[in-house]
């Protein structure tokens, strides 16, 4: 029994180190889109404009990865833990 219990834990652990890794991959994505829409958005000229809709684009890009990042993290998570449970 407690073969099976440590059994669980160490795979209770992967599961929240991978869910961690999928956060840190998150915030860095979203730190990189936030510089990308400031330096975008603050550089003078015609082209301007476009920028701005670059920046909106790859911010939409990035929030949608971000969200499915952590969707298929928790998701394994749940998986590695009710597998551990069984």
């Amino acid at each position: 029994m407690d073969e099976v219990r440590e059994q669980a834990n160490g795979i209770r652990a992967e599961a929240q180190a991978e869910v961690a890794g999928a956060r840190a991959d998150a915030e860095r994505l979203r730190a990189e889109a936030g510089t990308t829409a400031r330096r975008c958005s603050t550089r003078p000229g015609k082209r301007s404009p476009s920028n701005l809709a670059e920046a909106r684009e790859q911010t939409a890009w990035t929030q949608q990865t971000i969200a499915d990042l952590l969707a298929a993290a928790e998701a394994d998570a749940a998986n590695i833990r009710q597998g551990a449970n069984a």
